[in-house]
């Protein structure tokens, strides 16, 4: 579920960019769990990295990746 708060979090402040520390701090989330989430929505192209520190912040690359947002938030068996 992780995933979905971190990229929530994201699409609120979408002119912030957030390190993983603060995303943890913010949601009571373990970092290292911050840390994976962070890893799997930029595979999806949800977020991007800054380029002169480690942060993130939310930026969807295109339609197909809005789908891919709207099913980020599909409650998914586990």
């Amino acid at each position: 579920m992780s995933d979905t708060e971190v990229l929530a979090l994201l699409y609120r402040s979408p002119d912030t960019f957030w390190t993983p520390q603060a995303i943890s701090q913010r949601l009571g989330i373990d970092v290292d769990a911050v840390k994976g989430s962070i890893e799997r929505l930029l595979s999806q192209g949800l977020i991007v990295a800054a380029t002169r520190t480690v942060a993130y912040r939310f930026a969807p690359q295109g339609s197909a990746d809005l789908r891919a947002f709207a099913d980020a938030f599909k409650l998914r068996k586990e």
